[in-house]
């Protein structure tokens, strides 16, 4: 491909970005009258500090209810009280919101143990969960009294979350296995008990690689360690989450305490802050009797790891004390950039993550060096090749620096050259026919940003799209320099949505689109006073579109609407938009033929306006729809159920979805491999009355390579295969590739009733040599 000039800079303007101002009013949940007078708390979102924390901002509404500040986040967590009331929301987003206060209730809840005897100061919180997943941050905790009761606070609010299927009260105490009540099976005037096994204390003392008690605080986290496998590592919290519920504490004097913790539980301790390039955890038994106090010692994973090499410029020269940057891979988008200083001989010496030590000991890594330049000079960077380190220190040799290798780099500006930080900006390569994202960045402090690494294509696509600027779009010849991007507010739409009482403004996404369906900006979320505000618009003309935002299901279109300018009267006809009477709810319950619930059955339907995000029942088998029309034809499937096509009217509604037929499979021939590792896979195929992916999930095979899989249609399936050591991914190795037919299997139809035939899984020499290797990277 032929390289373009680099395009001419972008002369657009923003205004400058102004702290977040924030207007929160405070109503009575029950008759919408705003509260004067009530006591407002605001804090930063945290994933360690419980709430109420002494540093927490503290206001007080106006006559009128209002509270008018500046937040020092986006994202925070804001509670309010008044006399018997109280209100909770556990993240807020700036702009005008509603905090409706409920009647303050706290429900009693005794906790045992095996005897039958209470227990003493045993905390008791809500827990947020995922899945299978429980986060470690509790909210509103409260311990046991002499007697083994404990009243949790404010518990009327969290029966009137708007997420409470995912609250969970639970003991904050390790255990094997999670003790959770869901609350919305709780009532405030009942008496919930939970018995607990016998429990001991352990204490976590964090060392530093000298072995030295680390005297700073530092979060530890704790988890079951079901796999009691002596090398484990800590990616498996990273990709994975955990396997039970974690609880955290926080050192003092170099020594956590957890002083309720079950006999003969395998625990991992874990404090990922104790030093930034060296995370330090601890593996064993916890307490072995009841009322034991039992000490691990958390040290780092093992002997640090330093880098030396020497730094030269692209002529041979060595460059000395320059201002280099190490970009460390730490599993997100965007890589942690490390400082490191040369010497005047350019020699550098740095501390490598544990997680970079152990990747080097698989394959190759590449990790790039930055040196941030100055104004008038090109940036220049190059590659660390690292292959089985030592525990020690690993003389890499001479570095060259080059131009050549950073992709683009630049600043972002706004009004009179003003630089703009915190910016998001996304980096596409096209290696084909499509633009994918290569990289995401934010701007630093100076507006500046640097993207490096490799690229397919010569031409590289540069983007961002956020609050009230416009959309930036402008394709780049890879390497270019100090790119000058200026950013310019938008037109706007302001108004407000009368809601039905099912819906909450949480539930609610707005945006702007053109006439021909283009949209225009971000989506944005309806402010819990029915208010809303899309910036960052071009079009003086369009329509609004209003979605669930769970479901993605388009509730309504406003069409004629019309932008304006900031600080200008927004249309008219955006005051007070009624969804009540067009929005339409399917309450339903799916079942199987024994009716029992089927937890996580997804609804999809044809067309791409109506569920578009797969809703997807609860536990109970239970999901409520939304739609713009009283009938709906939809799809119901779910794994290991045979699909099925389903009309629903308005109101309530049973599915009930029959059992799939169990197919066998054996992998041939089987790899010689020991009972530590295992097979998993799963089977898919294109469901030709949706559209979509028809998949079988995730299963198992046995020691003898035979697994037992539901199929839910018959037809023509891609497969995936992976290996796993204990609950460690250690790779794919087989791949279903639409352009190879072997790597396919048809399944015919199977008569129930019958046993099911073998279907063989041809794994080729290729396939058995990617197993031992992954085994030996393993070893």
């Amino acid at each position: 491909m032929q390289e373009l000039p680099a395009p001419s800079n972008t002369s657009i303007e923003v205004e400058e970005q102004p702290r977040e101002e924030w207007l929160v009013q405070i109503m009575d949940a029950k008759s919408k009258a705003p509260i004067a007078h009530a006591q407002l708390w605001m804090q930063a979102y945290s994933t360690w500090q419980n709430l109420l924390p002494a540093s927490a901002e503290v206001f007080a509404s106006d006559a009128d209810g209002w509270v008018h500040f500046y937040a020092p986040s986006t994202t925070v967590t804001l509670w309010a009280q008044k006399d018997a009331l109280f209100g909770f929301q556990e993240r807020f987003y700036q702009d005008s919101r509603i905090l409706l206060l409920y009647p303050d209730f706290s429900l009693s809840l005794q906790v045992n143990d095996e005897s039958g005897k209470p227990l003493v100061g045993i905390p008791i919180a809500v827990f947020q969960k995922r899945g299978s997943t429980f986060f470690p941050k509790p909210f509103f905790q409260a311990k046991t009294d002499q007697d083994g009761l404990a009243l949790l606070p404010h518990f009327q609010i969290w029966q009137h979350h708007p997420k409470v299927e995912k609250l969970w009260l639970s003991p904050k105490v390790l255990l094997p296995e999670f003790p959770g009540i869901p609350i919305r099976n709780l009532r405030s005037n009942s008496t919930s008990t939970f018995q607990l096994p016998p429990l001991g204390q352990l204490k976590v003392v964090v060392e530093d690689a000298q072995s030295r008690p680390l005297a700073k605080d530092i979060p530890v986290l704790l988890w079951h360690d079901s796999a009691q496998t002596p090398s484990i590592s800590v990616d498996i919290f990273n990709q994975y989450g955990l396997e039970s519920m974690c609880i955290a504490a926080t050192t003092q004097s170099g020594t956590a305490s957890f002083p309720q913790v079950a006999v003969n539980t395998h625990i991992v301790a874990w404090a990922p802050e104790a030093d930034p390039m060296q995370s330090t955890f601890a593996q064993g038994m916890g307490p072995e009797h009841e009322a034991e106090i039992k000490t691990l010692v958390a040290t780092p994973q093992r002997q640090p790891c330093f880098l030396r090499f020497q730094v030269r410029n692209e002529q041979g020269a060595v460059v000395p004390q320059g201002q280099l940057h190490i970009a460390w891979d730490n599993f997100f988008f965007l890589p942690d950039l490390i400082p490191a200083q040369s010497d005047k001989s350019g020699v550098v010496t740095i501390s490598v993550p544990p997680s970079v030590f152990r990747q080097s000991q698989k394959n190759t890594v590449s990790i790039p060096v930055l040196e941030l330049h100055p104004r008038d000079s090109i940036p220049r960077m190059g590659y660390l090749k690292l292959q089985h380190l030592n525990p020690q220190t690993n003389d890499l040799g001479v570095l060259t620096l080059r131009t050549d290798l950073l992709l683009l780099s630049g600043r972002v500006l706004g009004k009179s050259e003003h630089p703009l930080p915190g910016i998001s900006l996304i980096l596409d390569d096209k290696p084909g026919d499509e633009w994918v994202v290569k990289q995401m960045q934010q701007t630093n402090e100076k507006g500046e940003f640097f993207f490096f690494g490799d690229a397919t294509s010569n031409l590289l696509e540069l983007a961002t799209n956020e609050g009230n600027i416009i959309p930036f779009r402008q394709t780049y010849p890879r390497g270019t320099a100090d790119i000058q991007v200026r950013l310019q507010q938008g037109l706007q739409l302001e108004g407000h949505v009368l809601l039905p009482e099912e819906l909450y403004g949480e539930d609610i996404d707005l945006g702007f689109f053109t006439d021909v369906g283009e949209q225009e900006g971000l989506l944005d979320t309806l402010r819990g006073d029915g208010s809303f505000r899309l910036a960052g618009l071009t079009s003086s003309s369009g329509k609004l579109r209003i979605f669930h935002s769970d479901q993605g299901t388009l509730l309504a279109e406003f069409a004629d609407i019309h932008p304006t300018q900031p600080g200008q009267s927004p249309d008219p006809k955006l005051n007070n938009l009624d969804l009540r009477g067009i929005v339409h709810f399917f309450f339903l319950q799916v079942e199987n033929e024994s009716k029992s619930p089927v937890a996580e059955a997804q609804f999809v339907a044809p067309s791409s306006d109506l569920l578009r995000y797969r809703p997807t029942t609860n536990q109970e088998g239970k999901i409520t729809l939304f739609a713009p029309s009283a009938h709906l034809s939809v799809w119901c499937q779910a794994r290991g159920y045979v699909p099925k096509q389903v009309e629903l009217w308005e109101g309530e509604q049973t599915i009930h979805l029959e059992t799939a037929v169990n197919y066998r499979f054996r992998l041939s021939p089987y790899p010689n491999i020991d009972d530590s590792y295992h097979f998993e896979g799963t089977m898919w195929k294109k469901f030709e009355p949706t559209g979509n992916i028809l998949s079988t999930g995730s299963f198992a095979f046995d020691s003898e390579g035979v697994a037992e899989v539901g199929i839910p249609d018959e037809g023509q399936y891609g497969f995936a295969l992976w290996l796993m050591h204990h609950h460690e991914y250690l790779g794919q190795v087989f791949a279903w590739d639409s352009e190879h037919p072997e790597k396919t299997i048809s399944l015919p139809p199977h008569e129930e009733g019958t046993t099911p035939n073998i279907h063989p899984i041809i794994l080729s020499e290729e396939v058995l040599a990617r197993i031992q290797e992954l085994i030996s990277t393993r070893k």
